[in-house]
């Protein structure tokens, strides 16, 4: 009976959610109390779900466009002194196209045999030769470097290291590293003019006069066929140049890959073009067992062991490889670098050079030919003959010249360079900014607000609990008045025994005695 009244004493779930709709802040729920007529009641019941499903679809939106992960680019301008943050690659223009499609005959029909085949057939023998019998035929930069200077100071020919391609030879690559300029324009960039020893071009296979430019960031992989540019001889280049850098987000707003674990296995920085090369070229060796001649350098950089592909079989193979790599067949799965440099190149050109210097530039380098013919040339009267030999001379040099204005990493304070960077477009501060909005606008709550639900939660717990443990009591002492009422029965049972007994012992000593 105790435990009946405690009960009796507390709450019920009715009175639980009375005193809610009283006390609520909520929009709705205090009308639906209130109202008098079931009319008016049902109404607001209505209106206050239709809030809540409106107010659900709302949090939905909120909530994916925030795990959708959305980023923003920013971009600013930046002043800082110019080190070497990028390097330069410059080859011979001695050109020769051949890749694989030679070998589609079945699907892009008739070969080229006028000038096609031949580049094809060149480049396979060129590449037959080995690497050092390639290296001595190429052009090689002490050869052909007549002046150099960064920032007004001398560079040599060891400035520069030697990077082999299949397309170009040899290709020289100027590392800037410990280079440091902190002004613009001609007189803080590097000035460099460049002997092209045009006669030695190979006659019916190179189609052009100069060389091929290519600047990247340091410690990547360069590619002239794809990145270079093309410099004129007789003409002076000038190319601006503007970094930009990219900052991109990782996980989650974004996928892209830091290339410590590239750097590792392979030594050089991680670019998106790289990488493809690389996976390209290692699923030719993986699949055909050689390489093609465009991963020679890959293979002397990683074991150096696998041979170049020459049969027919394996160039078919390697051929294959590459078409199925472009009917994406074969995928590479390369992100983009979580932070790279890239240049925004300025490029203007002019003839180079003029007669006058022409003739101070045969008088500084005509020693390189013939001594007497530069003894001539510095005392000669004769305009007529002076002009004519000076030019001679010129046509034997074929010197050609360019400028490149160096914007590096580190720039001066007059010298600015982009920076790009991928921003989280939708911060933590407001989503929960749209979230307190969306809840206010359909329901009219504010974080206190809510606690009154959360208090709501709590009472209906606890009232649950607290019938549960009133309700195990319960039948607890019930259990325990049978238990009780059996004791006692049992206890009666053994008195009356016991009685039973002394009786019948008192009789039998009567008996006894009688």
């Amino acid at each position: 009976m105790a435990s009946t009244n405690f009960m009796r004493k507390g709450k019920s779930v009715r009175e639980v959610f009375v005193n809610f709709a009283e006390m609520c802040s909520m929009q709705g729920i205090p009308y639906i109390h209130a109202a008098t007529f079931w009319w008016s009641r049902l109404i607001w019941v209505v209106l206050t779900l239709t809030a809540i499903g409106a107010l659900i679809f709302h949090l939905y939106y909120i909530m994916s466009q925030y795990y959708d992960y959305p980023v923003q680019t920013k971009s600013e301008r930046r002043k800082r002194f110019a080190d070497g943050n990028s390097e330069i690659n410059i080859t011979n223009y001695d050109e020769y196209y051949y890749d694989e499609s030679y070998y589609y005959e079945d699907e892009y029909g008739d070969k080229n045999e006028n000038g096609y085949v031949i580049d094809q057939l060149f480049k396979y023998t060129y590449m037959d030769l080995p690497r050092d019998v390639r290296k001595d035929a190429g052009h090689f930069m002490s050869d052909m470097i007549v002046s150099c200077s960064f920032a007004g100071r001398e560079c040599t020919a060891k400035a520069f290291t030697l990077h082999q391609t299949a397309d170009y030879g040899n290709c020289w690559e100027l590392n800037t590293t410990n280079m440091v300029s902190k002004r613009s324009g001609d007189i803080g960039g590097l000035i460099i003019t460049l002997n092209l020893e045009n006669w030695e071009i190979l006659e019916g296979v190179s189609q052009g006069y100069g060389a091929r430019l290519v600047v990247h960031e340091p410690g990547t992989i360069p590619f002239p066929s794809t990145e270079g540019i093309f410099i004129s001889s007789f003409f002076e280049t000038n190319i601006g140049l503007r970094m930009v850098a990219v900052s991109r987000l990782g996980e989650p707003y974004s996928h892209c890959d830091d290339g410590k674990t590239f750097r590792e296995r392979y030594g050089v920085t991680y670019t998106r073009q790289s990488c493809q090369f690389i996976c390209l070229t290692s699923t030719v060796i993986r699949i055909c067992g050689c390489y093609e001649d465009s991963g020679e350098e890959l293979v002397m950089m990683v074991d150096g062991t696998t041979h170049r592909c020459q049969t027919k079989t394996e160039i078919r193979c390697y051929s294959k490889v590459f078409q199925d790599y472009r009917d994406k067949e074969i995928s590479c799965d390369c992100l983009n670098p979580c932070n790279e440099n890239g240049y925004v190149k300025t490029i203007s050109s002019r003839p180079w050079p003029t007669e006058k210097y022409a003739a101070i530039l045969a008088s500084d380098k005509c020693c390189f030919e013939s001594a007497n013919e530069c003894a001539l040339i510095r005392f000669l009267s004769c305009e007529a003959h002076y002009k004519e030999l000076c030019f001679y001379m010129l046509k034997n040099l074929h010197i050609h010249a360019y400028k490149l204005h160096y914007l590096p990493k580190y720039v001066s304070r007059t010298t600015k360079y982009i920076v790009a960077m991928f921003a989280v477009l939708f911060q933590f501060a407001q989503f929960m900014s749209d979230v307190g909005g969306a809840i206010g606008l359909w329901i009219g709550l504010s974080v206190l607000a809510l606690c009154e639900i959360f208090h709501l939660i709590l009472e209906l717990c606890a009232l649950g609990i607290n019938v549960f443990c009133l309700k195990g009591q319960s039948q607890h002492s019930s259990q325990g008045d049978i238990e009780r009422a059996k004791d006692g029965k049992m206890m009666d049972t053994e008195n009356r025994h016991q009685e039973q007994t002394d009786q019948n012992r008192a009789q039998f000593q009567e008996h006894t005695f009688t």
